[in-house]
């Protein structure tokens, strides 16, 4: 009988990973053309079919809670207490925001890839779903290129004809390149490239990020890679030598971010970009005195675009949906108070991966790149506790797994 119940769990589970990536790496949006949130009433008000689609995640994810054994609440507790405070400061906000439906309905969402990315990690081995996430990257790159010939839009390599970049699926070419890079750094992590379908996927890959037209992503693939390659060359054979080993990268590393930091200026002028990360750096200065009239708390999780400073700041600059840098929406949305809590979440998020790597983690390669590409791209985009972002999903998914890995290796060692 227990067998009988295992196929149809099973079953369930492989349905919930369809869903779960198909939601989040914009599949449906794509099938169904309502992606975009051009305006600030769309923005405010959200798209239904996702809505109903999140409500469908949720409860399966609630489900997954009461009757997998392994999907454990406690233990989610347990192993997350500072992600838990961030959760709990976020629904806290819903009392003093300034569209607390708003506050509500996005932490809703916020939770809800949250809570699906841990049940998925905890359903199935890290390897598989690592593995599975990358072919799924690969499908919808494929997808893309396949969608963007059939519609006539042009192509054209390096980052100068911006309006030729490949936005595949997605509505945003930036993400659309992030989300290539992505795949690049998880192959190499998972040392995927050896099997002729493999140097395809990575060739696919290395295409579509060249034709994206995005110097960012760009930068934060070859970051990426390069943290993935180092790392693995400087690993060694025990815990007490790749500590050595890894101080050593850390002072390599550090040299050369000094020497890029230095010619900053001179490497975007070659990619025909400004140094000013194309006018963001106006978005901040901006919308820095709307953050100082809520410097402490801020305007309440995700509701400063949809208050009424955003809609005098739209009426005269136009519509921008966010600020363009993680830690200034943190800023705006939670205040000081709120950016404290994420830096020292992604420290300690950073500290888990070290110790993992150092341990001899299997999957510290890809655990540690993530979250630091992800903590650098945050300055110049919006990556970092995004829900409607699919770099979000990444990060979840990577974040969940250094945890498991984490507690694996010290209860070996207590062994």
């Amino acid at each position: 009988m227990s067998q009988f119940l295992k196929l149809p769990v099973a079953k369930l589970l492989y349905c919930f990973l369809l869903l779960y990536f198909s939601y989040y790496f914009s599949i449906i949006d794509f099938l169904t053309g309502q992606g975009g949130k051009n305006t600030l009433e769309q923005a405010a008000s959200g798209n239904l079919v996702k809505q109903l689609l999140g409500v469908i995640v949720l409860g399966t994810c609630g489900i997954c809670f009461l009757y997998l054994p392994r999907v454990n609440v406690f233990e989610f507790y347990n192993r997350n207490k500072l992600l838990v405070c961030f959760l709990a400061f976020c629904i806290l906000s819903v009392f003093w925001s300034v569209a607390p439906f708003v506050s509500f309905r996005r932490f809703i969402a916020f939770v809800t890839l949250i809570l699906a990315s841990y049940v998925l990690v905890k359903s199935f081995t890290a390897e598989s779903l690592l593995n599975f996430l990358l072919n799924t990257i690969f499908w919808i790159t494929l997808l893309g290129i396949v969608y963007t010939i059939v519609n006539g839009k042009g192509f054209s390599f390096g980052f100068s004809s911006r309006g030729y970049g490949l936005s595949g699926i997605f509505l945003d070419k930036n993400a659309a390149a992030r989300f290539y890079g992505y795949g690049i750094v998880l192959q190499l992590a998972l040392s995927r490239y050896r099997k002729k379908n493999d140097i395809f996927i990575l060739c696919t890959l290395t295409l579509a990020i060249l034709l994206s037209q995005s110097a960012s992503a760009f930068a934060m693939t070859v970051i990426g890679s390069s943290l993935v390659i180092g790392l693995q060359l400087f690993k060694g054979r025990n815990p007490s030598q790749s500590l050595s080993r890894f101080v050593i990268f850390l002072f390599i590393t550090s040299i050369a971010s000094t020497v890029l930091y230095f010619s900053y200026e001179y490497a975007l002028s070659l990619m025909g970009r400004d140094p000013g990360l194309t006018n963001r750096t106006i978005i901040w200065e901006l919308l820095l005195p709307f953050s100082e009239k809520r410097s402490l708390l801020g305007y309440g999780f995700g509701a400063f675009w949809a208050s009424s400073e955003a809609v005098a700041f739209s009426e005269r600059w136009g519509f921008i949906g966010n600020a363009h840098s993680g830690y200034f929406e943190a800023l705006l949305n939670l205040g000081q108070a709120g950016l404290c809590l994420k830096i020292i979440f992604l420290m300690n998020y950073i500290a888990i991966s070290i110790s993992n790597y150092v341990r001899g983690g299997k999957f510290a390669l890809f655990t540690l790149s993530v979250v630091i590409i992800q903590a650098i791209s945050n300055y110049a985009g919006f990556v970092i506790f995004n829900h409607n972002s699919m770099d979000m999903v990444i990060f979840t998914l990577a974040y969940f797994i250094a945890i498991n890995e984490y507690h694996g290796l010290r209860s070996t060692i207590k062994k």
